[in-house]
């Protein structure tokens, strides 16, 4: 068994290579930690270490409140209803703006280009 990292980080990444391709990608950072973690007297420790890192505590499920529907609707109807107004004013001026720039008369110039053009 080789015992130079180096050595066996080439060996690993040649075999890979050869083995997957290119398109895999390949952490040479975890191949040295799992070296370390195999090899070494520590690597009990290394290896506890990382699976504390890597721990998901547990939370606590928070029981669901009950929703109230109709308050939620009620809000709802009440924000719509104030929002009317306001939004009617805004389309009648963009329908008026919208006949205004239909109705536009033309100047002689732009009646000249328009019967030059055709």
């Amino acid at each position: 068994m080789q015992t130079n990292p180096d050595n066996v980080l080439f060996t690993i990444k040649r075999n890979f290579v050869k083995i997957l391709g290119k398109g895999i990608p390949f952490y040479s950072e975890l191949i040295k930690e799992i070296f370390k973690e195999e090899s070494e007297p520590e690597g009990e420790s290394l290896r506890a270490e990382v699976l504390n890192k890597l721990k998901v505590e547990d939370s606590k499920r928070e029981e669901k409140k009950d929703i109230n529907y109709r308050k939620l609707l009620m809000d709802t109807v009440k924000v719509i209803a104030t929002i009317l107004t306001p939004l009617e004013q805004a389309l009648s001026k963009l329908e008026f703006n919208i006949a205004l720039s239909e109705e536009k008369t033309l100047t002689f110039s732009e009646k000249f280009r328009i019967w030059i053009m055709n």
